[in-house]
């Protein structure tokens, strides 16, 4: 329910203070850089140990029969393309990742939208964060059902 994690995101955002955001976001980067660190030292482990691929391609499984391997065409720099990926992950259009579902792109809008609002003035932000608040509030009853 994209409507419920928008106003999540948004409402816990605008409800901390600047410093918190700021070691939120610093201990936040630090677990994603760790896990993808494990994730890709796991993955590489495990396809070195158990070379997957490696028996379809010894009996003939790919077009070329196994004898010769197929090279790439086109070379890949994977340090010039990695600005193009970060820029790849906020989405153009908002409207379509929320409609289409693509949560990555979804959550970094959000992101971005939470840290906009906290820098708009208290006066200014609190229709903002009001509604936010409804709407959570009213999704969480979608979800749950309502309290007898």
């Amino acid at each position: 329910m994209i409507p419920l994690i928008f106003t999540s995101i948004i409402t816990g955002i605008v409800s901390n203070t600047t410093k918190n955001l700021k070691t939120f976001g610093l201990r936040l980067l630090l677990y994603f850089v760790f896990t993808t660190t494990v994730a890709i030292i796991v993955g590489v482990s495990i396809t070195l140990l158990f070379e997957p691929g490696n028996y379809i391609f010894t009996h003939g499984g790919f077009p070329s029969g196994g004898t010769v391997p197929v090279a790439s065409t086109t070379p890949t720099n994977v340090i010039e393309n990695i600005p193009g990926a970060i820029s790849n992950l906020i989405p153009v259009n908002p409207l379509e990742a929320f409609l289409t579902g693509e949560m990555l792109g979804v959550v970094l809008f959000t992101i971005i939208i939470g840290v906009a609002i906290t820098q708009l003035e208290k006066d200014t932000a609190r229709p903002l964060v009001r509604f936010s608040e409804a709407v959570q509030k009213i999704c969480m009853i979608v979800v749950h059902g309502p309290c007898v």
